[in-house]
């Protein structure tokens, strides 16, 4: 055996790839990269974060920590002393990324496309930002001058064309050109670039599930046999494409390079919505304001006529540009609902609201909250425990399933300095069931009936607790099913592949049983104190924020 440590590793990033369906698909021989290094390796399901979204996920595998020390636990952050919020970028990360420690003990890195890491910072390497850069007219790149010599090459930042049913070829087409763009571009910062640790994320996979999953679910709400019969197996073309991916990115690097390839979160389809903060008005937790262009705002939603359906009904017809044109903005303003919830609330007499669309629920606290009406301390524990049994017992009105699966005060699942900034409670819904933020006029409603112009217009799948994660390397145990894996563990495990230290302050373990035991004998693993160092804080600009919401609302993370 050769105990030498691995000095280089490579990590490829599929973005919401599934184990129920990669694994499998392995097994079966349809991914035969994919297979092969998992027989020549160590692998199983990766438990996420708390909530399985990409923002507060990914930045906990490039930190090793957990969302209480980073403080991203969504792509929004709510601003301090008010109820409005804003979009988190690279600079609102707490904790120390994987590249700076890489950078430290003089080794380099290349950082491709990971999402949440714009604006691009200085390191020992390069870095090519991904999910929430504005645009192609972004500065994404660092060094500046890699974006002109990336897109000389053909590189395309995101796929431009959005899905919407009828217009799945072109969407296809748009995405899998992308993403071969994106090989190619690795493949060359592969072989110009001498990269210590280099990291790759491909978005497809989480993209496709969230589009295609009621094409390939015969029990989806959404599901149209009629129509969907040409598109049942593109998720897994998807996956079939992106093994081939894999194997080519892979013919390119050393065997001494260790290998892992790994999802933030896997995914799943979604069948309905569901609107705690409806729920909490019912429970005379929340209440909205009172005025006539409000009353007549409210009738409007109760009656299903909200600016969002009328988008997707004009949309359909042809006309939305049209009217974008030509409806005076005071109307659409003014009297056309948009169902935001929170600019709605009459926040005087409101003691609880859910923020985000992930279960991140708040309450309005005095001393914190600019008009908070829970008192610290006995009453604010008192809620937490009431909301906790309440939603435990909550039901589907239509068929008695359980909502929710747990519910969490903030303090049993994160910890850190960024505790403060979590949610009071935490809600891990039945994942058929997807929190909807704007106002509703009920409970629960169907996600993607084919009879509603609005919802069929929506994604049919969304996120899971567990990913995947494979390794493969010299010192790396061949064909070793490895268990209660979390990403959270990720980053110390490359650092010690790597040979390096691994700061006190990362919350993952060593993932032992993948290792050979006279390597782990031979090498033990080493700690150090790391001093964190944040960044000076970013903003976007009005347009560049409005670009990043239009880009994560079609994907499903915003309402």
């Amino acid at each position: 055996m050769d105990t030498k440590k691995n000095k280089k590793v490579i990590v490829i990033g599929l973005d919401g790839a599934t184990p129920e369906l990669l694994f499998k698909w392995a097994k079966e021989g349809k991914l035969p990269n994919i297979s092969k290094i998992m027989s020549g390796g160590s692998w199983g399901n990766l438990k996420s974060t708390y909530p399985p979204q990409s923002s507060a996920a990914w930045t906990t595998f490039f930190t090793g920590t957990n969302p209480g020390k980073h403080g991203i636990y969504h792509f929004l952050r709510r601003v301090p002393d008010s109820y409005d919020y804003a979009f988190n970028n690279s600079k609102d990360n707490s904790a120390t990324p994987i590249w700076k420690i890489v950078n430290n003990n003089n080794k380099k890195v290349g950082i491709m496309q990971i999402p949440l890491i714009y604006p691009p910072v200085e390191v020992d390497g390069f870095m090519v930002t991904g999910l929430t850069t504005p645009g192609e007219a972004s500065e994404y790149t660092y060094p500046k001058e890699l974006k002109k010599t990336l897109k000389d090459r053909g590189f395309r930042l995101h796929n431009s064309v959005p899905y919407k049913e009828n217009n799945e070829k072109e969407y296809l087409e748009d995405l899998y050109d992308t993403e071969k763009r994106k090989v190619a571009a690795t493949k060359f910062l592969l072989k110009n670039y001498d990269s210590d640790l280099f990291i790759v994320v491909f978005s497809g996979s989480d993209q496709m599930q969230h589009y295609f999953w009621k094409y390939m679910d015969d029990k989806h709400p959404g599901h149209d046999p009629a129509r969907h019969m040409q598109y049942k197996d593109e998720i897994l073309h998807y996956y079939q494409t992106a093994d081939g991916w894999v194997g080519d990115i892979l013919n390119d690097i050393g065997e001494d390079v260790t290998v892992f390839i790994m999802s933030d979160h896997g995914g799943g389809p979604v069948y309905k919505d569901v609107n705690f903060n409806y729920w909490f008005q019912t429970l005379g937790l929340q209440e909205i304001k009172k005025s006539r262009r409000r009353k007549i705002r409210h009738l409007l939603i109760k009656k299903g006529f909200t600016m969002v359906r009328l988008d997707a009904i004009l949309k359909e017809l042809g006309l939305l540009d049209f009217a974008r044109k030509n409806v005076p903005e005071i109307i659409k303003k003014k009297l056309l609902p948009r169902g935001d919830a929170l600019s709605e609330i009459d926040w005087s007499k409101t003691k609880a609201f859910s923020f985000g669309n992930l279960g991140l629920v708040y309450l309005n606290v005095k001393g914190r909250d600019p008009q908070g009406i829970v008192s610290p301390g006995e009453e604010y524990e008192k809620l937490r425990t009431f909301l906790i049994e309440e939603f435990l017992k909550l039901k589907d009105p239509e068929n008695g399933t359980p909502i929710v699966e747990n519910a969490f005060r903030k303090e049993e699942i994160y910890s850190g300095p960024e505790l403060k900034n979590a949610p009071d409670i935490f809600v891990a819904t039945n994942m058929i069931y997807r929190e909807y933020m704007r106002f509703s006029n009920s409970l629960v409603q169907p996600l993607n009936d084919v009879k509603n112009v609005e919802q069929r217009l929506r994604v049919s799948g969304q996120h899971r607790q567990h990913g995947i994660f494979i390794a493969r390397g010299t010192n790396i145990k061949k064909n070793q099913f490895i268990e209660n894996a979390e990403i959270v563990d990720l980053a110390s495990n490359i650092l010690y592949c790597m040979g390096l230290p691994i700061p006190t302050d990362m919350d993952g373990k060593i993932l032992s049983q993948m290792f050979d035991e006279n390597y782990m004998k031979e090498n033990p693993v080493l700690y150090e104190e790391v001093s964190v160092e944040k960044e000076a804080k970013y903003e976007f600009s009005a347009d560049d924020e409005e670009k990043v919401r239009k880009s994560l609302k079609s994907l499903g993370y915003l309402d």
